[in-house]
């Protein structure tokens, strides 16, 4: 339900009206599948366990193939990163945009997950791409890894969800 799929396109060129091509176009849903409704998901954070990710890094320094590298602070490697999130073996959501908060002293994501997903819990991240990564030169050869991670409130910083000025942060505090 979250994974990426690819679907071919039919575009015009517009230099000959009369030229077509097939184009390979990313999408981060697979509509061969009901979507699912927006109203049904929540934004969430996810504290990444501290054991998993020094695991993960550690492999960087291990023959064989590494886990997908956690570059720090902020581990983007794509213009909108997208990592299963997982309840045992179903898919409960989609983590992104991770990074490590000196302040928490911790790896953080936001996500969208179900909302019978709820505060407390422990989900894990399916980190980096599938079939051992992609043909983007950014993103080196690796294995997925799975990654622990509490799902926290959003903000996550309890200052950030108490203090501030009255509004979405505040709301459901």
């Amino acid at each position: 339900m979250y994974a990426p799929c690819t679907r071919a396109r039919t575009l015009t060129v517009r230099a000959d009206p009369g030229a077509t091509a097939r184009l390979p176009e990313k999408r981060t849903t697979n509509f061969k599948r009901p979507w699912p409704s927006l109203a049904a998901r929540r934004k969430v954070t996810l504290a990444w366990n501290g054991e998993d990710v020094a695991r993960a890094m550690g492999t960087l320094f291990e023959k064989g193939d590494p886990a997908k590298y956690i570059d720090l602070p902020l581990s983007n490697y794509s213009t909108w990163p997208n990592d299963s999130v997982m309840a045992g073996d179903h898919a409960v959501g989609v983590s992104t945009f991770s990074g490590y908060s000196y302040n928490e002293r911790s790896m953080l994501s936001l996500a969208v997950v179900d909302d019978d997903v709820e505060l407390g819990n422990e989900v894990t991240i399916v980190w980096g791409e599938e079939g051992g990564g992609s043909a983007k030169p950014v993103v080196e050869r690796h294995v997925q890894a799975e990654i622990r991670a509490i799902v926290s409130p959003c903000p996550y910083g309890e200052v950030a969800r108490t203090s501030y000025a009255e509004g979405w942060r505040t709301a459901s505090v």
